[in-house]
């Protein structure tokens, strides 16, 4: 018999609902005041609890790669975690080769997606091209169907721009809002602002129904009080489409100005609460999310793929499983790398990648028993990776989600009634 734990979480609106989570059983309902009282403390199941999780075998198996083609940029974002003065390299073909041809010899799932990053991929162009051509030559005489995708700052060319639109079906474009806030930090080398370009690039990729369009919001402190205004803005000119709201990391910065500073987190998550609950509200189907808390109906138990998911390129050959860590050469990015990418082949560390695999929030014990348990999920590993054994602790920020969890959980059960 297993016990899971039953939290009831009263209504600020109404005196007599209680909303009811059970997260081991993934369960979240609404119930009066009376019956609530009724309910135990634990309610006792029969057999393990059935997650989705994937079996991790060595070598290593995967359903995307992300190739880092350089760490090169056309702009000079203040609070760029690459920074603005540092040496750029960038993978050889023969590196994005070994890198496609593993990805199609070790599949997951017979659909497979390459997802090109950088730095900004689009300065790599013709490595781009080539990795596009190569994986579609690589894949005609197999039962394997491939995707691609990019993060970008969507400074692009025309020539780029219709490449683009005819070659990648998944597209992330970098905005962070109405013309003010996107400038105050989003430049190019020049000086010269990007809003005006951004802003049309992504509009037009908008209208073009083949294309699924994310947005991607740095919050920087001083806006994060305007989240709701900045969202909406967001929303009503791009409906429909997903927008992620990152809180602003300031521990990896390495420029050389005034470092723009980070969101407190409590601050961000009340923010973003009311945020979601003021856009339901308002009829908007955008689906926003951000690193900290995710949806409470997902059974899994890794946060993200840097516990064994990812297979992920930097410009200098290194594999590794944490995006954060790709341009971060402080000694805690050697704990997510497992492997090399030559121009003769590609090494693994099957020891290092089996240590991977075991960061899972079922590891951490003071998250036994948490309501946000599996809404947080033990919380961004390259966030806590400065702490000593850091994989086998909860989140940095654990009070702050905990203490946020009741009114997520809440606004999370309101969007599935459709209230």
């Amino acid at each position: 018999m297993r016990k899971n734990k039953v939290f009831k979480i009263p209504s600020r609106d109404s005196d007599d609902e209680v909303l009811i989570y059970v997260p081991s059983l993934f369960r979240l309902g609404v119930v009066s005041r009376e019956e609530s009282e009724d309910l135990p403390e634990y309610i006792s199941t029969d057999g393990d609890l059935a997650l989705d999780d994937a079996s991790f075998p060595f070598p290593p198996i995967f359903n995307s790669l992300t190739l880092h083609l350089s760490s090169a940029c056309n702009m000079s974002c203040t609070y760029c975690y690459n920074g603005q003065n540092a040496q750029s390299c960038h993978l050889s073909a023969k590196q994005v080769e070994n890198s496609i041809d593993y990805l199609l010899d070790h599949p997951r799932d017979k659909k497979l997606k390459i997802h090109f990053m950088g730095g900004e991929p689009t300065v790599a162009w013709e490595s781009l091209q080539h990795a596009v051509d190569y994986a579609r030559e690589a894949v005609s005489n197999r039962d394997t169907e491939i995707i691609f995708a990019i993060t970008s700052n969507g400074v692009w060319s025309d020539a780029q721009y219709e490449y683009i639109i005819n070659n990648i079906s998944d597209i992330t474009i970098s905005i962070d809002g109405p013309e003010d806030v996107h400038n105050k930090y989003r430049k190019l080398k020049s000086g010269r602002n990007t809003y005006e370009h951004v802003f049309r690039v992504a509009k037009a990729l908008n209208d073009i129904d083949t294309l699924n369009l994310c947005l991607s919001v740095t919050m920087a402190r001083e806006f994060v009080e305007r989240m709701r205004s900045i969202t909406e803005f967001l929303c009503r000119e791009f409906p429909g489409v997903d927008i992620f709201i990152e809180a602003l990391r300031t521990d990896n910065q390495h420029s050389n100005d005034a470092i723009v500073l980070s969101p407190d987190i409590k601050i961000f998550l009340d923010n973003y609460i009311d945020c979601l609950s003021y856009l339901r509200k308002a009829g908007f189907s955008n689906d926003i999310s951000n690193s900290f808390v995710k949806p409470c109906g997902e059974q899994r138990t890794r946060y993200c793929g840097a516990s064994g998911g990812n297979f992920i390129v930097s410009p200098d050959g290194i594999i590794t499983a944490c995006g954060a860590m790709t341009y971060n050469k402080s000694p805690v990015s050697n704990y997510f790398s497992f492997g090399e990418v030559h121009d003769s082949g590609i090494l693994l560390d099957e020891d290092k990648y089996r240590r991977l695999v075991e960061w899972n929030v079922s590891n951490i014990e003071e998250c036994n028993d948490c309501i946000a348990r599996y809404i947080c999920l033990g919380g961004c590993l390259a966030r806590k990776a400065h702490l000593e054994s850091f994989w086998s602790r909860p989140s940095c920020y654990c009070k702050e989600i905990r203490d946020a969890a009741p009114s997520y959980l809440w606004n999370q059960y309101m969007e599935l009634a459709g209230g």
